[in-house]
Protein backbone atom coordinates (compact mmCIF):
# COMPACT_ATOMS: atom_id res chain seq x y z
CA UNK A 1 0.00 0.00 0.00
CA UNK A 2 0.93 3.41 -0.92
CA UNK A 3 1.79 6.06 1.94
CA UNK A 4 -0.75 8.56 0.42
CA UNK A 5 -3.26 5.25 0.68
CA UNK A 6 -1.77 4.52 4.34
CA UNK A 7 -2.31 8.18 5.65
CA UNK A 8 -5.87 8.31 3.89
CA UNK A 9 -6.88 5.10 5.48
CA UNK A 10 -5.59 6.29 9.64
CA UNK A 11 -7.64 9.61 8.92
CA UNK A 12 -10.86 7.82 7.89
CA UNK A 13 -10.25 5.53 10.97
CA UNK A 14 -9.67 8.74 13.08
CA UNK A 15 -12.77 10.37 11.45
CA UNK A 16 -14.94 7.08 12.47
CA UNK A 17 -13.95 7.04 15.68
CA UNK A 18 -14.77 3.68 17.45
CA UNK A 19 -17.27 3.12 15.17
CA UNK A 20 -16.67 1.04 12.10
CA UNK A 21 -18.67 4.26 9.49
CA UNK A 22 -18.77 7.81 9.13
CA UNK A 23 -20.32 10.59 6.65
CA UNK A 24 -17.95 13.07 5.35
CA UNK A 25 -16.52 14.85 2.66
CA UNK A 26 -13.44 15.03 1.03
CA UNK A 27 -12.25 18.36 2.48
CA UNK A 28 -12.61 17.01 5.77
CA UNK A 29 -10.72 13.93 5.29
CA UNK A 30 -8.00 16.66 3.72
CA UNK A 31 -8.41 18.97 6.72
CA UNK A 32 -7.22 15.31 8.84
CA UNK A 33 -4.79 13.99 6.66
CA UNK A 34 -2.49 17.67 6.47
CA UNK A 35 0.05 16.11 7.70
CA UNK A 36 0.87 15.11 4.55
CA UNK A 37 0.81 17.49 0.91
CA UNK A 38 -2.20 15.78 -0.27
CA UNK A 39 -4.82 17.51 -2.70
CA UNK A 40 -8.15 16.36 -3.59
CA UNK A 41 -7.55 14.34 -6.68
CA UNK A 42 -5.17 12.38 -4.38
CA UNK A 43 -7.66 11.55 -1.63
CA UNK A 44 -10.02 10.57 -4.72
CA UNK A 45 -7.63 8.42 -6.21
CA UNK A 46 -6.46 6.55 -2.64
CA UNK A 47 -10.25 6.38 -2.05
CA UNK A 48 -10.50 4.33 -4.83
CA UNK A 49 -7.76 1.86 -3.62
CA UNK A 50 -8.38 1.55 -0.77
CA UNK A 51 -11.94 0.52 -2.19
CA UNK A 52 -11.14 -1.86 -4.79
CA UNK A 53 -8.09 -3.51 -1.98
CA UNK A 54 -11.20 -4.33 0.00
CA UNK A 55 -10.55 -2.01 2.71
CA UNK A 56 -13.50 0.35 2.68
CA UNK A 57 -16.86 0.66 1.68
CA UNK A 58 -17.61 4.02 0.02
CA UNK A 59 -21.22 5.17 -0.75
CA UNK A 60 -22.10 8.40 -2.23
CA UNK A 61 -25.02 10.62 -0.10
CA UNK A 62 -26.32 13.51 -0.31
CA UNK A 63 -26.80 15.35 3.24
CA UNK A 64 -27.91 18.74 4.04
CA UNK A 65 -27.81 19.28 0.49
CA UNK A 66 -24.15 18.17 0.01
CA UNK A 67 -22.71 15.42 -1.61
CA UNK A 68 -21.15 13.31 0.99
CA UNK A 69 -19.27 10.12 1.36
CA UNK A 70 -20.36 7.21 3.68
CA UNK A 71 -17.16 5.41 4.16
CA UNK A 72 -17.61 1.43 6.52
CA UNK A 73 -14.03 0.15 7.42
CA UNK A 74 -13.93 -3.67 6.47
CA UNK A 75 -12.20 -6.01 8.99
CA UNK A 76 -8.89 -5.91 6.97
CA UNK A 77 -8.80 -1.72 7.19
CA UNK A 78 -9.93 -2.45 11.11
CA UNK A 79 -7.08 -5.12 11.21
CA UNK A 80 -4.29 -3.63 9.26
CA UNK A 81 -1.31 -1.94 11.83
CA UNK A 82 -1.69 -5.89 12.73
CA UNK A 83 -1.44 -7.34 9.58
CA UNK A 84 1.39 -5.17 8.65
CA UNK A 85 3.86 -5.66 11.74
CA UNK A 86 2.73 -9.83 11.07
CA UNK A 87 3.90 -9.57 7.44
CA UNK A 88 7.15 -7.85 8.84
CA UNK A 89 8.13 -10.79 11.32
CA UNK A 90 7.26 -12.92 8.54
CA UNK A 91 9.73 -11.59 6.56
CA UNK A 92 12.39 -11.42 9.49
CA UNK A 93 11.75 -14.72 9.98
CA UNK A 94 11.71 -15.94 6.14
CA UNK A 95 15.28 -14.34 5.77
CA UNK A 96 16.67 -16.02 8.78
CA UNK A 97 15.39 -19.08 8.38
CA UNK A 98 17.11 -18.99 4.67
CA UNK A 99 20.34 -17.93 5.73
CA UNK A 100 20.06 -20.04 8.76
CA UNK A 101 19.37 -23.37 5.80
CA UNK A 102 22.27 -21.87 3.66
CA UNK A 103 25.06 -22.34 6.74
CA UNK A 104 23.39 -25.43 7.57
CA UNK A 105 23.96 -26.85 3.97
CA UNK A 106 27.42 -25.19 3.71
CA UNK A 107 28.89 -26.93 7.00
CA UNK A 108 27.51 -30.29 6.17
CA UNK A 109 29.25 -30.18 2.53
CA UNK A 110 32.47 -28.99 4.07
CA UNK A 111 32.01 -32.02 6.45
CA UNK A 112 31.04 -34.71 4.00
CA UNK A 113 33.70 -33.43 1.94
CA UNK A 114 36.06 -34.24 4.68
CA UNK A 115 35.08 -37.29 5.78
CA UNK A 116 35.18 -38.77 1.89
CA UNK A 117 38.45 -37.32 0.94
Amino acid sequence: MKRNEETVLYALKAKCGNGVSAITSINEILSIALKRSLDSAAVERSLKALESGGFIEKTDCLKNGENHILITLTKRALNYETEKKNGKKRAVFRLLWAVGSALLTFVLGRLLVILFT
